[in-house]
């Protein structure tokens, strides 16, 4: 079942790049904090890691301020989802 999420993921995300290329998409640029949304996608990894001998440790000090990005929030984690499950498998 897992594998057929992933395969399913996978399918959703180059339909959704091409209806950003087909102009097809509307982004919905905002400004937001982007170290919630890493933790989150790496947390959301972390079984996957795990079984696959990765360990995920995010390295983001909490003394840093907030760190504050302009972009489609859903767009970019989808991003980073898509780059950690390569990195991972």
């Amino acid at each position: 079942e897992e594998e057929l999420n992933r395969l399913l993921q996978q399918i959703n995300d180059l339909l959704l790049i091409e209806k950003i290329d087909a102009g097809l998409y509307q982004l919905s640029t905002q400004k937001f904090e982007i170290l919630p949304l890493l933790s989150r996608t790496l947390k959301n990894f972390d079984q996957d890691a795990s079984r696959r001998g990765i360990k995920l440790v995010p390295s983001m000090e909490r003394n840093q301020g907030r760190l504050c990005i302009e972009g489609d929030p859903a767009l970019i984690e989808r991003e980073f989802r898509i780059l950690l499950a390569n990195a991972i498998n």
